[in-house]
């Protein structure tokens, strides 16, 4: 269901969907960002964080948002990073928002959940089924 909302970055009121709460115009000019950044990292592979924020003005912060979004990775230095960490654990990762085995225990909380839901719908459907109902007259004498 679609409702009205001001964008985050520029203030401008949109119908929000889903997604990011930020207006078409905000997107296309992530987007385009986001463009730059890949076309950059094609022409320069193995760039740090701090050359691709310096050489094409772009914020690191924003830099972390697309290494979270998982749209980019951090190559080399396997024995760890100090630029993105496992929001639960806090180990260091390449992309993405969790390392792996946190990640693992999320899924298998959010099936074991599911599976929980859909006992307690089906209980509450055979509860349903049990119990009827009648339309009761004021003046019925019992």
């Amino acid at each position: 269901m679609a409702d009205l909302r001001n964008c985050k970055k520029c203030g401008k009121m949109f119908t929000y969907v889903t997604g990011m709460p930020i207006c078409r115009a905000c997107k296309k000019e992530e987007e385009e960002e986001f463009k730059s950044i890949k076309e950059y990292l094609y022409e320069n592979p193995g760039a740090t964080l701090n050359q691709i924020a310096s050489d094409l003005d772009v914020s690191v912060k924003r830099i972390k948002m697309y290494l979270r979004e998982g749209r980019l990775e951090i190559i080399g230095n396997d024995e760890g990073n100090i630029v993105l960490e496992c929001e639960k654990c806090g180990k260091s990762i390449k992309t993405g928002r969790y390392c792996e085995l946190c990640e693992r225990d999320i899924k298998k909380g959010l099936l074991g959940v599911s599976k929980d839901m859909k006992n307690s719908i089906e209980n509450l459907k055979n509860r349903e089924k049990a119990v009827g109902m009648r339309y009761m007259y004021k003046d019925e004498k019992k």
